[in-house]
């Protein structure tokens, strides 16, 4: 615990917003509420005319944990019926001459909806896109190990460790014949790190007497292939002696193993042309004079669209998506705590990789997993490091300094874990680099809106010098890890920093006081990071007229073109943004953005009374013209430097259920958006 003397919140009972969302969803009533406020304050009007927005009685509006930061879901709520999509593109049609009007209707992805979806039409058979011989002829190339490693994996990395059978994770144990004092006891920390090298992609938890039982956890067909390879030639290590199983332990995978994601179905499942792959697993064992290779093989029928360790699956394919190098996934908790080996390769409809993720944290003792911090991390690095995928790496900052220098401490270990970027040889060129930046805080600006927060706490934060002496010591503090010295720094901020003339500059949200400070001391290496969400926006509202409708509404939010909702704010923005630092050229990066179908339960504007608002259409819509969205903001404007989605997997904010997931849970094997 830091010394009362430095700690400015010494004292207070308030808890760290984070800490706060881990509740759980049994929050009361009144929390729920305020929790749906606070998504206006978090989006503004997007107008310079814009003014903090407070809760009915006029007390202090909640405070959701930042999205992706909230309690694993566990199941998702009761799903809404929704509104066909032909009820939709017939309501966005008749309102073309309104849109004409506002110039939207030139917009591509809109006209695109109205002509008809980008199904997988003629190639329905193979959604993938391309004969089933070019999914035969997949290498292992896209999941080349960054390391160099004196240890072979037992099951080899193209193979098809979780494309047959990618459902939940469990925890097993493999019993082999030996004397666990004389031939583990004394090097058991090594033991597990080869172990989990030669097992991957399962991970090696613990290892105990009982003969020598080793603890793995891992999709249960991997455990099941791994203990089928094992009993034909043992388990070999470079430390250590050849190890052979104890032969009443081969079998499928115990029936005891802890089922952390309940699957929908024992057996796999087929869309489109059922393709028959040949998994390859291959074992070495060395004698002293000779080597000698045995292979097995499994023979499984697999879904061929789209190729990849996890896809969910889906009858309708995106084939116009841009910029994708420039766009990342948000990942959220449900997947980071509940189902890290699941998380997307490809983006979901697409046949494009996922080339970013931003993480809102690193870990939390909260979460609802029986999953340990050693696994999670594993099957993290393992994705990073076979997909070269970039992190922006989020750090909280809270009521809690304690909290918050807890959760820096593992955002380190997190990034020492993962590296910077790859170690290669140098006739191999220029090494991917793995770190794209450091968010200190998320939505800092809406702390004092959180419910139980203490005023000395929201007189610290920005007048009282906390934000920014917190996120001036983390860069300091990356002075001292090895390739991360002087990665890109920013912080997440909404719509709510809009209520001032460039930013609000008040005693509890002292945003434009903090940007210029930070400006002032980190120069080019600063990033403007905004969210932004038309799902949440507080001005849209029902039409006028006698059929209550809200096309008008629908047409600005979930279109991408010019005048629509997310690039005027974006534009608002990027002006404000040169008003502080004198340029036109700013990194700006988009942290979230997203659609929720089933209605989060956090909506709290008019759009509530609009039935199609929170419909698997509208959700389809938005994505799809997301993919299509070329960063552009319109004429002489700079456009957005990188954008993230939100998100893999459905999660709740601060207890509260919101649908922004391209999937519903971790026992999902399809994605949401489907054609029937």
């Amino acid at each position: 615990m830091p010394p009362p003397s430095n700690d400015p919140f010494a004292g207070d009972n308030a808890t760290g917003a984070e800490a706060a969302a881990t509740s759980g969803p049994s929050s009361s009533g009144a929390d729920r509420r305020e929790a749906q406020d606070v998504n206006q304050l978090r989006q503004g009007s997007g107008s310079s005319e814009a003014t903090p927005l407070i809760t009915a009685n006029g007390g202090p509006a909640p405070a959701t944990a930042s999205r992706g930061s909230g309690s694993v879901v566990a199941a998702p709520p009761e799903q809404q019926s929704s509104t066909s999509m032909c009820k939709v593109v017939l309501m966005l049609a008749c309102t073309m001459a309104i849109a004409l009007a506002a110039g939207i209707a030139a917009s591509p992805f809109i006209l695109s909806k109205v002509g008809g979806l980008s199904k997988a039409g003629s190639e329905q058979e193979n959604p993938g896109g391309g004969s089933a011989e070019e999914v035969k002829s997949t290498t292992s190339s896209a999941f080349l190990t960054p390391v160099a490693s004196a240890i072979k994996p037992l099951i080899s990395a193209g193979g098809g460790d979780e494309v047959t059978d990618a459902r939940g994770e469990v925890q097993d144990y493999l019993t082999f014949d030996g004397d666990y004092d004389s031939i583990i006891s004394q090097g058991k920390s090594q033991f597990l790190d080869e172990c989990s090298q030669r097992l991957a992609p399962l991970q090696c938890l613990d290892v105990r007497a009982g003969s020598i039982v080793v603890q793995v956890a891992g999709l249960a067909s991997v455990i099941t292939q791994v203990r089928e390879a094992l009993d034909k030639v043992g388990l070999s290590l470079p430390g250590f002696p050849q190890l052979k199983v104890v032969p009443s332990t081969s079998g499928k995978a115990s029936t005891k193993a802890v089922t952390t994601a309940k699957p929908k179905s024992t057996t796999p499942e087929t869309t489109g042309i059922a393709l028959t792959s040949t998994i390859t697993t291959t074992l070495s064992d060395t004698g002293t004079t000779s080597s000698k290779t045995q292979t097995a093989t499994l023979t499984t029928s697999t879904n061929p669209f789209p190729p990849g360790p996890f896809e969910c699956k889906s009858d309708i394919s995106f084939k116009a998506a841009k910029m994708m190098d420039k766009k990342g996934m948000a990942l959220d908790d449900t997947t980071m705590a509940g189902c890290p080996s699941l998380i997307n390769v490809n983006w979901p409809h697409t046949k494009e990789n996922i080339s970013s993720l931003r993480l809102f944290k690193s870990w939390d003792e909260g979460w609802s997993t029986t999953l340990d911090r050693k696994y999670v991390w594993k099957q993290l690095r393992d994705y990073v490091w076979r997909n070269n995928v970039k992190v922006l790496y989020g750090t909280m900052i809270s009521c809690s300094e304690e909290q918050d220098d807890q959760d820096w401490q593992y955002v380190r270990e997190l990034m020492k874990y993962i590296g910077s970027a790859m170690i290669i040889t140098s006739d191999q060129g220029c090494p991917p680099e793995y770190a794209m930046g450091l968010a200190v805080g998320n939505e800092v600006e809406l702390i004092q809106y959180k419910p139980n927060i203490s005023r000395k706490c929201v007189d610290g934060m920005f007048s009282g010098g906390y934000f920014f002496q917190k996120l001036a010591s983390r860069a300091d503090d990356l002075l001292d890890l090895e390739g991360f010295e002087d990665i890109p720094l920013t912080t997440v901020m909404g719509g709510y920093v809009l209520a001032g003339n460039p930013f609000i500059n008040t005693k509890e949200c002292g945003a434009l006081a903090f940007l210029k400070r930070v400006v002032e001391r980190f120069a080019g290496r600063w990033v403007f990071t905004w969210n932004v969400y038309p799902y949440f926006t507080p001005e849209f509202q029902m039409d006028q007229g006698i059929f209550h409708s809200c096309n008008q509404a629908m047409m600005k939010a979930v279109n991408f073109a010019i005048p629509s909702q997310l690039p005027t704010m974006l534009r608002d923005f990027r002006a404000r943004m040169k008003a502080i630092t004198g340029q036109d050229d700013d990194i700006m990066w988009l942290g979230e953005t997203g659609w929720s179908y089933p209605m989060a339960t956090t909506l709290n504007t008019a759009m509530r009374n609009c039935k199609p608002w929170s419909t698997v259409e509208m959700l389809e819509l938005y994505y799809q013209n997301f993919l299509e969205w070329d960063l552009s903001l319109g004429p002489n404007v700079m456009g957005v430097d990188h954008a993230f989605y939100f998100s893999f997997r459905d999660s709740q904010n601060f207890g509260a259920h919101e649908g922004f997931g391209l999937e519903t849970d971790c026992s999902s094997t399809h994605c949401k958006i489907q054609e029937e």
